[in-house]
């Protein structure tokens, strides 16, 4: 895992700038992981179940 790449999409993540699926491509890493990693920095999900069960129809 590229920690530079992570630390970019945990930043636009955090900012609403991307989704967790666009946050999880520009780390190169599943979305699985992502939200994994959401969870051990107690990173807030903002955004609702809709956008989540979007960004869950692609690819994990």
């Amino acid at each position: 895992m590229n920690k530079k790449k992570l630390e970019i999409s945990l930043k636009k993540f955090k900012n609403n700038e991307i989704t967790a699926s666009k946050a999880a491509r520009i780390a190169d890493i599943p979305l699985s992981q992502f939200l994994d990693i959401l969870v051990d920095k107690k990173i807030d999900f903002h955004y609702g179940l809709k956008e989540l069960e979007e960004d869950f129809k692609g690819p994990i």
